[in-house]
């Protein structure tokens, strides 16, 4: 009987998995080159030694990409695999892997596709770029994707819609070759935060990796960059791989460029007093330079992404300064997150404790 035990757990270690890997991530592919790249980060511990988020990424070289993440399983990934080398669409893969999904337990869940998350991008057989994604409705909050003609961009556990449409706005905005653009968007979601898990720690992800081939690479890719989620505490991934993309490639995609700025409204500072919340807070912000509003709007967050709505009202002092009175009402004990924003412009975000 030991033995028997010995043999299935062995089996079992076989399949790598992984719970809501991988939070935000990118495919594409250009028709120009007949390059294919994807990039994702995350916020995961390492495990097992050596494993980071490029994990979820498959790579075939002038044929596509996909991405394989939340509740990520590997034998899922290996029969979308299959599915692309027999020359499927993408929307085709998604509905072979919905319909053949490997269920798996996750603790005391029994996973299953309405669990996973994917995103592929590839090109037909005249060379035409396709993309296609698939969010299950189970997969944990926030959770969504952006897709387009030769792109799809996914994530799940994200502080909200807004780190899609940065990473999508920086990505089509961005101009040079496909690892750059790839870059700017991974940028476009570095924000404290970005994954839920990681705003404690100030950073955005853990672990992050960028991944372009060209038509002609076999074995190695032209780029292949990763950090390992052992970087201390507090150091932002997308940094360290910038410093590594950086040092083959040289593009601009830092965080200051017009196309990020447009997503964002700059702040001085910003003041929550008191936190945690008991009745009443007060929460501040100074904008860097006087601004109007047509309008501004405050939403609430609990831990799963959930939208709780508030009692709040929102003032504007001198153009400069928004003032957010925030009453405690029905809300429950528990960390909730707030987003202040004007015209799907990002002002300010934070956390709030309720005690």
């Amino acid at each position: 009987m030991k033995k028997f035990l010995l043999v299935i757990t062995i089996v079992a270690l076989t399949f790598v998995y992984g719970k809501s890997q991988d939070t935000y991530s990118i495919v594409a592919v250009d028709s120009a080159t007949g390059e294919v790249g994807g990039a994702g980060a995350s916020c995961l511990p390492q495990f097992p030694p050596g494993y980071n988020v490029a994990i979820i990424s498959d790579v075939h070289p002038g044929r596509g990409i996909i991405h394989t993440q939340a509740y990520y399983y590997s034998p899922n990934q290996s029969i979308a695999r299959t599915q692309m080398n027999l020359g499927k669409s993408p929307e085709e893969i998604l509905a072979w892997v919905i319909l053949n999904d490997v269920n798996v337990f996750f603790g005391p869940l029994l996973t299953d596709s309405n669990y996973r998350q994917y995103g592929i991008a590839d090109f037909d057989s005249s060379g035409s770029p396709r993309a296609a994604a698939y969010t299950g409705d189970s997969t944990d909050n926030y959770k969504g994707h952006r897709v387009g003609s030769y792109y799809s961009i996914q994530g799940n556990i994200l502080l909200g819609p807004q780190i899609l449409d940065s990473m999508e706005a920086r990505f089509l905005n961005t101009e040079g070759d496909l690892a750059c653009r790839l870059m700017a968007a991974i940028q476009g979601a570095n924000v404290p935060g970005a994954d839920q898990r990681c705003l404690g720690d100030s950073t955005s992800a853990t672990t992050a990796y960028l991944v372009v081939a060209k038509p002609t690479d076999f074995g190695t890719f032209y780029i292949d960059l990763s950090n390992m989620s052992a970087l201390p505490t507090g150091v932002e991934p997308v940094d360290s791989l910038q410093s590594l993309f950086d040092a083959v490639l040289n593009c601009d995609t830092t965080p200051d460029t017009s196309s990020i700025n447009e997503n964002f409204i700059p702040v001085q500072s910003m003041n929550i007093y008191p936190n945690p919340l008991h009745i009443k807070t007060t929460i501040s912000i100074t904008l860097s330079q006087p601004r109007s509003f047509d309008h501004i709007e405050f939403q609430f967050y609990d831990l799963m992404g959930k939208e709780i709505q508030t009692e709040h009202s929102i003032k504007l002092i001198n153009n400069k300064e928004i003032s957010i009175e925030l009453l405690r009402g029905e809300l429950t004990t528990g960390t909730y997150f707030f987003y202040v924003s004007s015209n799907a412009k990002l002002i300010q975000r934070g956390k709030l404790q309720i005690f």
